[in-house]
């Protein structure tokens, strides 16, 4: 089913007085990635808002309302995601902070917060594609372990290890970055040599 397809279902099970399946419709049509426009996305988040005024609660529900309300708002879709990252709705957080990221691109906050919902979406070599292209890690330690962390999860061992060298400049006395990243490598590599 499409995701047009999906927020038609869940307009026409709002009508019907059934949220339980609306919420299914509308949450599974707002999952990153997904294949609404724009002018659908904005229109699909401001039901998924009203939808969700009967599960969240009061602050969430509150957040969700404000990013509807001023779709074009960054810190309102940030505040969101991040309210929807707590309740373990990482598809829906992380295409706010897509939307986010398109409305102010270059934002580090933005950036490892989508990450973050990234991961727990398992979607490791997006999120590390993410990272390269946003030209932030270098100057941030977060982001550059970040990347070599998504990296080391898709498989990338090379470039797990080319990151340690900004990732010692940039973190300085604090060792668990590097040795987190160098342990995960060093593991990953014997079991490929075990396969």
């Amino acid at each position: 089913m499409s995701d047009p397809d999906r927020l038609a279902e869940a307009r026409l099970a709002l009508r019907g007085g059934d949220k339980e399946a609306a919420f299914r419709a509308i949450t599974a049509a707002l999952q990153h990635p997904h294949s609404l426009e724009d002018a659908r996305l904005s229109g699909a988040f401001q039901l998924y808002a009203e939808i969700a005024r009967t599960f969240a609660d009061p602050a969430t529900a509150e957040k969700l309302r404000a990013a509807a309300a001023d779709f074009a708002n960054v810190g309102a879709l940030y505040e969101a995601a991040q309210a929807l990252f707590l309740q373990h709705q990482f598809g829906v957080a992380a295409t706010l902070l897509h939307r986010a990221q398109r409305l102010q691109p270059g934002q580090p906050a933005i950036v490892a917060e989508l990450v973050a919902n990234l991961h727990a979406l398992l979607r490791y070599a997006e999120a590390q594609a993410l990272l390269a292209s946003s030209g932030l890690c270098q100057g941030d330690p977060l982001l550059s372990y970040l990347l070599g962390f998504s990296a080391l999860m898709s498989g990338d061992l090379s470039a797990a290890r080319g990151v340690m060298p900004s990732l010692a400049a940039l973190s300085g006395d604090v060792e668990w970055p590097r040795s987190a990243l160098d342990a995960g490598a060093s593991r990953s590599s014997r079991a490929s040599g075990m396969a």
